[in-house]
């Protein structure tokens, strides 16, 4: 599983291959673009073998 708290940093979360569901049951499948914002919560479990590519730190402020 996944899982991003809140307050951290806004992230991109890209399915490669496979598929995520969320706690909320959102399914997310191979070619999925998410948006993490900076204000939210979220965890993610995969249910198969899955490949992601996570993309952080993009804002000027991330990481302070």
């Amino acid at each position: 599983s996944l899982s991003f708290a809140a307050g951290e940093e806004p992230r991109i979360l890209s399915l490669v291959d496979g598929s995520l569901r969320a706690m909320d049951g959102h399914l997310a499948c191979r070619g999925d673009n998410l948006l993490l914002p900076y204000a939210g919560t979220s965890t993610w479990v995969a249910e198969a073998p899955t490949t992601v590519l996570l993309t952080d730190r993009f804002t000027p402020s991330a990481g302070r």
